[in-house]
Formats: C-alpha cells, sequence, structure tokens
C-alpha cells in the first residue's frame, strides 16, 4: 500500500466514519464473528473479500496424503506462476493494463480457476539457503520431482512467488471492482482495496497490504498513518510466511496505478537478477530520480519517486543497519542506496551529491487506474 499521509485530524474522521458507515451496517458485530478483517486506516477495519473463495472465509486446507504434498504443491505453484505469466504477456503494455480485455478472456478464467487451489499449498516449513534445490531447473510439464522441502523453502522462491501472486491479485481485484463500476476513485478506496482483496493461501487470508508488509517486508507497518503489524510478532503468519525486507521490492510490485513501477514476471530460478533489473529500470525513466548535484542553494537538489519518502526506513536499514526517526537523517543513505542501481553518469551525480548537503523533494504521485483501454 503506498499512500501519501494526510492530515491526521482529517483522517481519524474518516476512519470513524468508515466504522459507522460500512455497507451492511454490520461492522462491528463482524468483528466478534470472527471474520478475517483487514485494518483500511486507523480503527476502520473492514471484512476480507477472499478472491479465490468467492468471498467465505477460509478453512484449513485439507492436509495431503503421505508422499504427496510436495509434489503437489509443485504443481499448483508452477501452474498458477505460468497462468500469471500468460496473462501478463497478453494484456500487460507498456500503457497499462487492459483489464477490459482481460475479464472478458479465458486465460483470466483459467487463471482464476487455479487460484483456488492456493488454499491447498504448502508454506510451511523453515527457510533454507539460497543453494537449496526446491524447482527442477526449467520445468517441461508440470510434473517436478517431489521434494521433502516446502515449495517455498528458500527466500529467493518465496519472493517470486509473492510478488507474481500480488501483481496478479491486483488485477483479479481491479477486474472485479471495474465490471461493478467500482473503480478506486479516492483516498479510502485505495485504503480499502489493498486492506481487503485477498487469497486464502495455505490456509492464510492474505490482503494485498498482508503480503507486501507482512510477507515481502518482514513483517513491517504499511506506510498509512496508524498502521499496525500485518501479523502479531511470533504469530504462526509472521513465522511460516515473512522474509527479511528487501527494498527492491518496491520497484516490482504494482499497486494499479499510473505511477507505480510496471509489471513483469519474476522468475522463481532468476528473481534476484530480475529485481536488479526492475530497479534499475525504474530509476532510468522519469519520475524515478533525478539528482543536480549544484541544484540548491547548499548543496544538491534530488527529486524522487515518493517510494523512497514512504519506505524510507527499508533503504536505510538495508544501506547501514539501522533506521532513522526524521527523514533528513536518512536521506544520503536513501541515495547511496539509490545509486547502485543508476547508471554510471547519473551514478557520478550522485557520488557528487553525497560529497554536500541535500535539498530533497518528491514527484507527484498518480493515483489514476493504469488501465490501457
Amino acid at each position: 500500500m503506498r499512500i501519501t499521509p494526510r492530515p491526521r485530524t482529517a483522517l481519524a474522521v474518516a476512519a470513524l466514519a468508515g466504522i459507522v458507515a460500512t455497507p451492511g451496517s454490520d461492522a462491528l458485530l463482524d468483528i466478534f464473528r470472527g471474520k478475517p478483517r483487514g485494518q483500511v486506516l486507523g480503527l476502520y477495519w473492514a471484512n476480507k473479500v477472499i478472491y479465490n473463495k468467492e468471498g467465505a472465509a477460509a478453512p484449513a486446507p485439507a492436509a495431503p496424503a503421505a508422499g504427496e504434498d510436495s509434489e503437489a504443491c509443485s504443481v499448483v505453484f508452477l501452474g498458477l506462476l505460468e497462468k500469471i505469466r500468460a496473462l501478463q504477456a497478453e494484456f500487460v503494455t507498456p500503457e497499462g493494463v487492459d483489464y477490459t480485455g482481460m475479464a472478458e478472456s479465458g486465460l483470466f478464467k483459467d487463471y482464476v480457476s487455479e487460484t483456488a487451489k492456493l488454499g491447498t499449498m504448502d508454506v510451511a516449513g523453515e527457510l533454507q539457503d539460497e543453494g537449496t534445490p526446491i524447482l527442477p531447473p526449467k520445468p517441461q510439464p508440470l510434473t517436478p520431482e517431489p521434494n521433502e522441502l516446502s515449495i517455498l523453502a528458500t527466500i529467493g522462491t518465496r519472493k517470486a512467488f509473492f510478488i507474481n501472486v500480488y501483481n496478479a491479485l491486483l488485477f483479479h481485484a481491479m477486474v472485479e471492482r471495474i465490471a461493478r463500476d467500482e473503480a478506486p476513485k479516492t483516498l479510502m478506496d485505495r485504503l480499502k482495496l489493498y486492506a481487503t482483496s485477498s487469497y486464502d493461501i495455505g490456509g492464510f487470508v492474505l490482503s494485498l497490504n498482508d503480503i507486501e508488509n507482512g510477507v515481502l517486508r518482514g513483517n513491517r507497518k504499511g506506510a498509512a498513518p496508524w498502521a499496525k503489524l500485518p501479523f502479531k510478532a511470533g504469530s504462526p503468519a509472521e513465522q511460516t510466511l515473512s522474509v527479511p525486507c528487501d527494498p527492491r521490492i518496491h520497484f516490482a510490485l504494482n499497486c494499479g496505478a499510473k505511477s507505480c513501477p510496471p509489471v513483469r514476471f519474476y522468475a522463481p530460478e532468476t528473481v534476484d537478477e530480475d529485481l536488479d533489473d526492475a530497479t534499475k529500470t525504474f530509476f532510468s525513466k522519469p519520475g524515478g530520480i533525478s539528482v543536480d548535484p549544484s541544484g540548491a542553494e547548499e548543496g544538491a537538489g534530488v527529486t524522487s519517486t515518493k517510494l523512497l519518502e514512504w519506505y524510507q526506513n527499508d533503504f536505510v536499514v538495508e544501506q547501514t543497519g539501522e533506521p532513522v526517526e526524521k527523514p533528513e537523517q536518512g536521506h544520503a543513505a536513501v541515495l547511496a542506496w539509490v545509486a547502485k542501481f543508476l547508471d554510471s553518469d547519473a551514478a557520478e551525480q550522485a557520488g557528487a551529491a553525497l560529497e554536500g548537503k541535500l535539498a530533497w523533494d518528491y514527484y507527484d504521485y498518480d493515483w489514476s487506474v493504469n488501465a490501457s483501454s
């Protein structure tokens, strides 16, 4: 979720209004009914919409027969990724996503059918070294050899899977909303989209927020004011699903807005190289970052995507090992991190800028829907 903070008073009023005015007038009752809920903003929580369970609360998956769990999980894993790859190839262009064409296609229906199997995936097991073989090098038919480990047992494989699933879940939610003429138009629409759009994956009901902030960011609070941890500390979800935060994921996740990073496929066997390439590509385009070593009165002028503001400490911690309390304290660390992904000329400018003070500004973020038609 990537939302520009607004005045806290206005957001508090919106949050309280959301609790009182939730459609159906049973928002408070639902808290006591045990329905999966997501934090929209502050005190405003809403029921999760489980798109691969037709909105029903997800039961725990049935235990697979002995010896069949890894093989069945591998088939689901690979089958889903192939369908996501096919959707992207057909409906994603540099101009955006053809949600209307996707909704009417057999490819989308096949993908939706495949997501129903996600609830039976085995996502348990401790993370292994990156060298641990989880997948065959290049699957031919979807018949990989059984493996004693969970199919998501390496950090790289898990990152690739959840990045692709996040982007595909966003597709799924947008198709459904556009069909009902409910494409997000306001701040609250966006917040609710990310908090409620969910899949049952291995018995865990995971929203877009949960996947981004709980799984891929190592269970950190989201960017909205008053955000809570997606998973309770020490909970099965945190222990089973979370991976160490890799700041490059911010240039891989597409939240359905025009300023979001472009959609692409992340292959499990090449995810590290793919993330490097996605990050380099993002910063090579307009709206990524601009550095002028003499562009400010007392030092360098830097203008960048707001992703570097909203998730500043992800980059700072990766670069220095320690978070900062004030934004200006982290500017140098963020620029040093970004410089690793710039071309030689831009990296040289960043290096010169780091020798003095930094005056940092941000590009406006275009939240309009990234539809191509």
